[in-house]
């Protein structure tokens, strides 16, 4: 048994100027604000140890760094009175970066982190101020979104723009509580369309991904690096569209999507190639010879493109389209439920050059890679996202194979490129076997088929499912893995800091299955 444990969070009382190193330049100097009696609210510091800790991947220091700071969120409480998501006198927090020196690329802060509908409602009742309330908690889902999601602003502030215009005003200011209601809920539902889940409503789920700034699966060599630290033995999920969100590639995108015709559509592609190339080039060399699944681009296109006028007037003079013409086009792409529109393989048959420049940059970075380290084993895996339909797969599958096959006979070099789906919707799980005809992989898209089959939101159920688990109404979550293990489903796919609890439900069912019978 442990005698000492090491202290990873502190109260602001307890430090000082001198321990710049252990809090961070923000935290000292918070402490000694404190120390001097100066009004300072209530609050804590994770200290740097814990974040050097936290990255090294040890799931013993995790789990000292977690219960400490729902000890000190405990404290916190105590000491304001308030309660973390109560609803009726709640506690809102700030969750902000420091280093021992500021520098560029620290986490932004987010704010007014704990607020979700109920303790919307709670704020409106102690105040008799809805407006406020309701600007509070849409200015933190996009904050949330922004900072630990990587969402672009441009997809918040264009919904802003429209409600401005909708009511014929110019200042935000002029937007009454009403505007404010509709804008959280349609902020909600972008970040449902974008993430492919709910926004989380449990705010010490909000406080410690906000902490981790985690980001789902891997969609860039980081992740990667940090997914095999944890013991991943792959990358079973690389999102391409997140790549095209970065500042020097939005523009390329955004010219692809307002092309007048094929010939301009190519010109943004081929921009983009090299682009898309380097991104898997180095996720290949991360993973050091270990497979990597690529999903071509989901999302619908509409995404994409620009939200505020500013942005607009900035890409019609990049591509020589009238704003008017660029305005134009975002009203024909844009749609009433985007999540079960023009997304996923649709896109890929609407606009297959999109498919081929992803096909060869995937490609092209597996052999460059392969040459760089001939004993890697290398054989590009590309996914196709979203089809209900072989047809559809077998369409989309014959654009993928066809570059593939090119790109390695211009190569030379021997090289073999499977394509497999994600089965996401019932009619897909349903025609499975069908589908299996032509597909080398299977992805189960756990999270789209649990909301399509049951109508249930994985992030927001936690709050009645152990009702239906006690009545006996739901078995308990892990005999999902244990399904997986007994119809022989050989990986599963997750979020980058998930890895070590996939890996042990992975290990509990094998071990469950081949474990010999109790006599």
């Amino acid at each position: 048994m442990r005698n000492t444990t090491e202290q990873f969070v502190y109260k602001l009382s307890e430090g000082d100027a001198s321990m710049r190193d252990l809090l961070g330049g923000k935290g000292a100097g918070v402490a000694e604000m404190t120390k001097l009696g100066m009004p300072v609210p209530e609050g804590f510091t994770i200290t740097t140890q814990a974040c050097r800790s936290y990255l090294s991947g040890s799931n013993d220091i995790s789990q000292e760094i977690h219960e400490q700071v729902l000890s000190s969120l405990s404290d916190l409480e105590k000491a304001t009175g308030k309660r973390l998501g109560d609803g009726v006198n709640p506690l809102l927090v700030s969750v902000r970066s420091g280093a021992q020196v500021s520098m560029p690329g620290m986490m932004d802060t987010i704010l007014n982190l704990g607020l979700n509908e109920e303790v919307v409602q709670a704020l409106i009742s102690k105040t008799d101020n809805p407006r406020w309330a309701w600007d509070s908690y849409r200015r933190f889902i996009q904050m949330y979104s922004n900072v630990v999601m990587g969402f672009p602003e441009e997809v918040f502030e264009q919904r802003l723009s429209e409600r401005k215009t909708e009511r014929q005003v110019s200042s935000d200011n002029d937007l009454d509580a009403e505007d404010m209601e509709w804008l959280a809920r349609r902020f909600l539902d972008d970040y449902k369309q974008q993430e492919g889940r709910e926004f989380p409503t449990d705010p010490t789920i909000q406080l410690f991904e906000s902490i981790k700034e985690v980001r789902a699966n891997a969609d860039t060599p980081e992740d990667a690096r940090r997914s095999q630290e944890l013991g991943a033995e792959g990358i079973g999920l690389c999102r391409t569209e997140h790549m095209f969100f970065q500042p020097d590639r939005i523009e390329p995108i955004r010219r692809m999507i307002v092309a007048a015709d094929e010939e301009e559509r190519q010109e943004a592609l081929d921009a983009l190639l090299p682009m898309q190339r380097e991104d898997f080039t180095a996720m290949y060399e991360a993973l050091g010879g270990r497979p990597m699944t690529v999903r071509l681009i989901d999302p619908p296109l509409h995404e994409f493109l620009p939200k505020t006028a500013q942005a607009v007037e900035a890409l019609a003079k990049a591509t020589g389209h009238t704003a008017e013409e660029i305005k134009d086009t975002a009203d024909e792409l844009t749609e009433v439920d985007p999540m079960l529109g023009h997304r996923g393989s649709r896109l890929a048959v609407t606009y297959p050059a999109i498919a081929r420049m992803q096909t060869r940059a995937v490609v092209e970075a597996a052999i460059q890679v392969k040459r760089r380290h001939p004993d890697w084993s290398l054989a590009p895996e590309i996914m196709v996202p979203l089809v209900s339909k072989p047809a559809e797969f077998e369409y989309v599958k014959q654009i993928v194979e066809e570059t593939a096959n090119q790109v390695i006979r211009e190569s030379g070099l021997p090289m073999y490129c499977s394509v497999g789906t994600m089965i996401e919707t019932p009619r897909a799980a349903l025609l499975a076997g069908d589908i299996a005809a032509g597909a080398e992989f299977f992805s189960f898209g756990t999270n789209d088929l649990t909301q399509m089959t049951f109508g249930l939101s994985r992030d927001d159920a936690g709050s009645f499912l152990q009702d239906y688990y006690d009545k006996g109404l739901l078995q308990e979550d892990p005999s999902s893995i244990e399904f997986c293990e007994r119809v022989g489903l050989d990986y599963v796919s997750c979020s980058t800091y998930r890895v070590p609890v996939a890996r042990l439900a992975a290990a509990q069912a094998s071990l469950g299955r081949h474990a010999p019978e109790r006599r």
